[in-house]
């Protein structure tokens, strides 16, 4: 695992292919600030400069790569020339193109009728909120003081999830449990299926700050070059920066050395 000084010294020594680079950013925690409710996440305004100024680079492909809904993250961001992948990389928007994984769709029912399921004892739990992303489930619980309660809400979670232990899965996220089809694909391996569409030439790296992320930092393994944000014991990644203000002077140094 490497630090800002070495990432800062590859960003700026040609360590990054000068053609044909994907940027793959995760949303929140990443881009945006972390949000005790989801829907106030916004794209501060420098970040946004920054993704603009890259998109408009022939060789530079930027892919925000969220656990938000498809059209939620579009929203949220708001960039024509980037291209946009919702719950978890399960559903990808190059242009106007919209590919979503076949076996998510097939397992969308469940996860609708388990959704349903869980908003009935939901008001039990406060402070906590269920977003349905048709393709997976977010439960969040940022504004849950109590660990018992967060314990609580687990078990809950756990008994209604019995049923479905073929096809659906939860991941633990940051202050969220994230129900998911229990199929081999996430973020990463959107990244993957990105490089392959772009073509052989193109190189990739990713930067996330989630647990939800180390899954893709492990798929990608050398694949693509990884960065993780915020403190973590332990990681997949292979560079680690402190927090959010290094994605922004990141993307600066990035849009230094393709301006050139």
């Amino acid at each position: 695992m490497q630090s800002w000084n070495e990432l800062k010294t590859r960003a700026q020594n040609g360590g990054f292919p000068h053609k044909n680079l994907l940027i793959g950013c995760d949303f929140d925690g990443t881009l945006a600030p972390f949000t005790l409710k989801p829907h106030q996440a916004k794209l501060p305004t420098e970040i946004r400069k920054l993704l603009e100024r890259l998109a408009r680079k022939k060789e530079i492909q930027v892919a925000v790569i969220s656990g938000r809904a498809l059209k939620d993250v579009e929203k949220k961001v708001g960039i024509k020339r980037l291209i946009y992948c919702g719950n978890h990389g399960l559903e990808i928007k190059i242009r106007d193109q919209v590919w979503i994984h076949s076996e998510a769709t097939d397992l969308a029912e469940h996860i609708q009728t388990l959704s349903q399921k869980i908003r009935r004892w939901l008001p039990q739990f406060s402070g906590t909120e269920l977003e349905n992303k048709h393709l997976s489930l977010s439960l969040h619980y940022r504004r849950v003081r109590k660990k018992s309660a967060i314990k609580k809400l687990e078990s809950f979670l756990k008994k209604e999830m019995s049923p479905y232990g073929d096809h659906l899965r939860v991941v633990h996220g940051k202050k969220l449990f994230d129900v998911r089809p229990k199929i081999a694909w996430d973020k990463g391996d959107a990244i993957l299926h990105l490089i392959k569409q772009l073509g052989p030439s193109w190189k990739a790296c990713f930067i996330g700050d989630d647990v939800t992320d180390e899954e893709a930092f492990h798929t990608l393994n050398q694949k693509a070059l990884s960065i993780r944000v915020g403190p973590a014991k332990n990681t997949h990644a292979q560079f680690l920066i402190h927090n959010r203000g290094y994605v922004e002077r990141f993307l600066k140094l990035l849009v230094q050395r393709y301006e050139k």
